[in-house]
């Protein structure tokens, strides 16, 4: 059974997003990046962040958009790191996902809650720890970039929704798993495994567990479905009957074939990028699915590629979400990053992964 649905682009703009646009672009801007040019050498850290900001302002101010301009910055911010930035960088800017995760903590006056797993992994609460119904969250970020504090921002609003909406106490954590180059597969798998066997051992029950990825974070949770049912060598294996409530992953990273990076130039990846990151999967027998694309993702093709092989696996109950307009993790996206503070703009794919969530707690399938 599939469950398909469109949501259409974004049309809410506030105030300042609703005054940006035009024609043509603001020469001063050229010109001012031109005496820099001149002036620094093209890697030195002070001309990275000055063209940075430059791109950055550039794009919000000459983007006709319908979206907030702190969406669109978020948006330019991203699509920045990943074309231009050494690819472990971010690793030495964020340093590490629990250190995000602290920071995050601190700021918005929540408990932190870390768990140690095995080969330096960890889980991370979001908010109080509640064992009843649990969201395990697998991050993004091309197996080199840490969580980023928008996510965890993305999480909480997951959590209050669900208890506010369904009077269901939900316990949200996320996993910090091993980054390339320090883990390289099956690491992720690994500890992907250590995480669940972990919450296990506390007494929560497969049909009481969901999984939730995006991007590289949805990759892993695919691999650890397929681990189920066929167990790498390299990784302990699960009861061969484990069946999750459901699994959730928005904009996977997913098996790039020639012809697959679309005609999109929006992006928030590049398709050198996207080849990069690609990885070689396969799936097999997989239960409760939602999978997220957005129109304007490079890998919007291979997305539907893969909808198209999950169909074909057994017993699959598939919802396909296809965001009109939409890029890579749109959802996540909706909460704007720690340097950009403001409120969010919840766009219709996320009410749909949320009310997806808390249908997989109301059937609470027994294991």
């Amino acid at each position: 059974m599939t469950l398909t649905s469109t949501v259409s682009a974004t049309t809410k703009a506030d105030a300042m997003g609703s005054s940006r646009g035009g024609e043509s672009a603001p020469i001063f801007l050229d010109e001012c990046i031109a005496c820099v040019r001149r002036i620094l050498p093209a890697e030195s850290p002070l001309s990275i962040m000055i063209f940075a900001a430059w791109h950055v302002l550039y794009h919000v101010v000459t983007t006709s958009s319908p979206k907030p301009w702190r969406r669109t910055a978020c948006e330019t911010i991203a699509r920045f790191t990943t074309k231009r930035f050494p690819l472990f960088a971010p690793q030495y800017l964020l340093k590490s996902s629990v250190h995000v995760y602290e920071h995050w903590a601190r700021q918005h006056r929540l408990p932190r809650t870390i768990e140690v797993l095995p080969d330096d992994a960890r889980l991370m609460w979001i908010g109080p720890k509640c064992l009843d119904n649990v969201i395990l969250f697998i991050h993004g970020g091309g197996f080199v970039y840490p969580m980023s504090d928008f996510a965890h921002t993305f999480l909480l609003h997951i959590k209050t929704e669900i208890q506010k909406i369904r009077g269901i106490h939900v316990g949200v954590c996320t996993l910090a798993y091993n980054l390339i180059p320090t883990g390289r597969f099956p690491s992720q798998l690994r500890d992907a495994h250590a995480a669940v066997d972990f919450l296990f051992q506390l007494g929560v029950k497969p049909g009481n567990l969901q999984l939730l990825g995006e991007s590289a974070g949805g990759t892993i949770a695919l691999q650890l479905l397929r681990h189920v049912h066929h167990p790498h060598p390299a990784v302990e294996p699960f009861a061969p009957d484990t069946r999750f409530a459901g699994v959730c992953i928005i904009s996977p990273g997913v098996p790039y074939r020639d012809g697959d990076d679309g005609e999109s130039k929006n992006d928030l990846i590049s398709l050198r990028t996207l080849k990069k990151f690609s990885a070689l999967l396969t799936y097999d027998v997989l239960e409760r699915v939602m999978l997220t694309s957005g129109t304007e993702e490079l890998m919007a093709r291979a997305h539907a590629r893969l909808r198209d092989e999950l169909l074909r696996c057994q017993d699959v109950d598939l919802t396909w979400i296809v965001d009109e307009g939409g890029l890579h993790c749109g959802p996540v996206f909706d909460f704007p990053m720690g340097i950009l503070p403001g409120k969010p703009y919840i766009g219709e794919v996320t009410n749909k992964v949320v009310r997806w969530l808390m249908d997989g707690f109301d059937t609470l399938l027994e294991v």
